[in-house]
């Protein structure tokens, strides 16, 4: 869509990149989340962490991004709903129930001392 504002045009471009940054990185975290059922204790908990820090770091700045854009240009109402869509995606991009779920499936098998196959070569 072709504004008045070349500037606001670039404004839009730099918050769909952020966003689709948002989604790669989410897309990081579910992989993370999901090792140790494949790789068994050999996943590495701090990979995990580190990709969902960057998640709640690109989350806050779309967010941020989105709320500095409405603040400073006032758009219209077909412009706003894309600003705000992208607001709700980065919104629910954090999945932080991937971490926990990821550390909740290493932890009691190691705790109660049960040898468990990973998923990948129980077939």
């Amino acid at each position: 869509m072709g504004h008045a504002l070349k500037s606001f045009d670039d404004d839009i471009a730099e918050l769909e990149g952020r966003v689709a940054e948002l989604g790669d990185a989410t897309e990081k975290l579910a992989i993370a989340a999901n090792a140790p059922l494949f790789c068994g204790p050999e996943a590495d908990p701090d990979a995990l962490k580190a990709v969902h820090g960057r998640v709640c770091e690109l989350e806050r700045n779309c967010a941020d991004f989105a709320i500095v854009l409405i603040a400073r240009r006032r758009p219209v109402a077909c412009d706003l709903r894309a600003i705000v869509a992208s607001l709700r995606i980065a919104a629910i991009a954090d999945m932080a129930f991937f971490a926990k779920t990821g550390r909740r499936i290493t932890s009691p098998s190691e705790g109660l001392g049960i040898a468990r196959e990973p998923l990948a070569s129980a077939a």
